[in-house]
């Protein structure tokens, strides 16, 4: 069988690249089926490579001015991209075509199942607005399978475009959503049943991420840092765990700025070494989905200080796994003592293992099943 998957392959983001991965090599390796990652590149998802924001909005004005002028940085901004781009070339399974809307529609990549995910290939309020996600390209095909693996919407869909949702939803055959809070409104619109199912990084064991892992040269017990854009409440939470613990801040630096005055400020960083600064971390302190389960892939005492959106989806994780609350606002944070920072992580494999085995039972049927 050939699987081509559709998700944000393009994107210079860490989770990003490892749930490609891990579904890619799920495929290839543990199902031994032919399978490729479709370089589909909607409209501005090369945002993430470039130097310069777009807009003329005052914060992005004087973060680009600030930019303008620090050569280090626009350094290391481009040893990242390099680094970002030779693993995406070794980790993914990438098709030799380039695709816009317009040639996939025109020319589409031709297989026996297609599979959209994970990601939030469905956030269609901050992410990209494009039906392609559902598979209309593969409308005049006949005996092909159009799966959903574990997409994520993270900011609800809203209810004026339900009706337009329905008709994309009718192009699947098979649906789930990473996230157990989207169950029901997608069961309504799509009118087919819907399956929670778990990030295809939980498809690998963790004895595969600690073999695909890369240490880095950092001695001493460190607290790791890694936040999808830093706010003030990152920072506090980032100063308090330092603050109980005395470690050392290893920061894995998205932001042209270093707000908390890090011992190790980072960029050019593999997405193995990603990997091992998580499973090598005394504490880690995020808002990024991913870098929380890697957190758990390896039993780590995790802090999350949430954004202020798409927040379902941490919850969700949480649920999963049965842990204790791991979302620290501000009144937990100034309460916060040693005792309350590790992770109960004694029902993690309990409360796991039926959401893997109704996840992999979920891809059988839907690529190796009758379709709707």
């Amino acid at each position: 069988m050939k699987i081509n998957i559709l998700t944000f392959q393009f994107a210079k983001n860490y989770g990003a690249i490892l749930q490609a991965h891990a579904l890619s090599s799920y495929i290839k390796n543990d199902l031994h089926e032919e399978c490729e990652i479709i370089q589909y590149c909607p409209k501005h998802s090369d945002a993430s490579w470039n130097l310069y924001y777009r807009g003329f909005e005052l914060k992005v004005i004087l973060r680009n001015i600030f930019v303008f002028f620090n050569i280090k940085y626009k350094r290391e901004f481009a040893a990242k991209n390099q680094v970002m781009q030779k693993s995406m070339s070794e980790l993914l399974p990438l098709t030799k075509e380039k695709y816009t809307r317009d040639t996939i529609l025109k020319t589409p990549p031709i297989a026996d199942a297609y599979i959209c995910g994970s990601d939030q290939v469905w956030n269609f309020v901050k992410c990209f607005d494009d039906p392609t996600y559902f598979f209309d390209f593969t409308k005049s095909m006949k005996g092909v399978k159009r799966i959903g693996y574990a997409p994520s919407i993270a900011d609800p869909w809203p209810k004026s475009r339900w009706e337009e949702f329905k008709g994309y939803l009718s192009n699947m055959d098979s649906i789930s959503v990473r996230e157990k809070s989207d169950v029901a409104v997608v069961e309504k619109l799509s009118g087919k049943p819907v399956t929670h199912v778990i990030d295809p990084v939980f498809l690998k064991t963790r004895e595969y991420w600690n073999d695909f892992s890369q240490d880095m040269d950092i001695k001493e017990p460190y607290i790791f840092c890694y936040f999808l854009g830093t706010n003030d409440l990152a920072v506090k939470l980032v100063n308090k765990v330092k603050q109980l613990t005395g470690y050392k801040v290893v920061h894995l630096n998205l932001n042209a700025r270093d707000r908390f005055n890090s011992d190790y400020n980072l960029r050019a960083v593999s997405p193995q070494q990603f990997v091992g600064l998580i499973k090598n971390a005394a504490y880690v302190c995020t808002n990024s989905f991913h870098c929380s389960a890697f957190s758990i892939i390896f039993r780590k005492p995790y802090f999350v200080a949430p954004k202020g959106f798409a927040n379902a989806r941490m919850e969700s994780l949480q649920e999963m796994f049965g842990l204790n609350n791991r979302m620290f606002v501000h009144e937990l944070i100034d309460c916060m003592t040693p005792e309350q920072m590790t992770v109960d992580y004694s029902k993690a494999d309990e409360r796991f293992v039926p959401y893997k085995e109704k996840s992999l039972q979920y891809l059988n049927n839907a690529l190796y099943g009758e379709t709707y």
